[in-house]
């Protein structure tokens, strides 16, 4: 689903799968954390990273094949369902300003710059007016 939504992505996919299938790491990025934390984290690091810097393209392609790159691995070893990390990965790749082919619903909503002592029932709590909320975390 990523290399249909997110332009010039095939060779990255590739390089992605291609890892995560000869990868011998016994230690996992995200062991330890459900799928919905895993995702939070990936977003927020590439919120964080857009924001320190004052990238190319050329470097937010190499972000987003880090990123991607541990996204896989994650499916792969079955910390993350593959529906929900292709969504990520879109999400993803429109924080990075990179061109997205094929529009998908956007069900997430990243909220920046919330107190340190901010917990998941917090924001339940403050976005419960607006409808159902399925999932939330707060990133590191």
């Amino acid at each position: 689903e990523v290399k249909e939504t997110v332009k010039g992505t095939d060779e990255m996919m590739s390089q992605a799968v291609t890892k995560a299938l000869i990868s011998s790491d016994i230690t996992v990025w995200g062991q330890g954390m459900e799928s919905v934390e895993i995702e939070a984290r990936i977003l927020h690091e590439t919120y964080t990273w857009m924001r320190k810097t004052s990238a190319s393209v050329e470097d937010r392609r190499t972000f987003m094949q880090d990123m991607l790159n541990k996204m896989v691995l994650c499916v792969r070893n079955g910390l993350v369902p593959p529906d929900k990390a292709s969504l990520t990965i879109h999400e993803c790749a429109a924080l990075l300003g990179l061109e997205i082919s094929e529009e998908i619903p956007q069900t997430s909503l990243m909220v920046t710059n919330m107190r340190k002592a901010a917990t998941t029932e917090d924001l339940f709590e403050a976005f419960k007016g607006f409808g159902a909320i399925e999932e939330a975390v707060v990133a590191p």
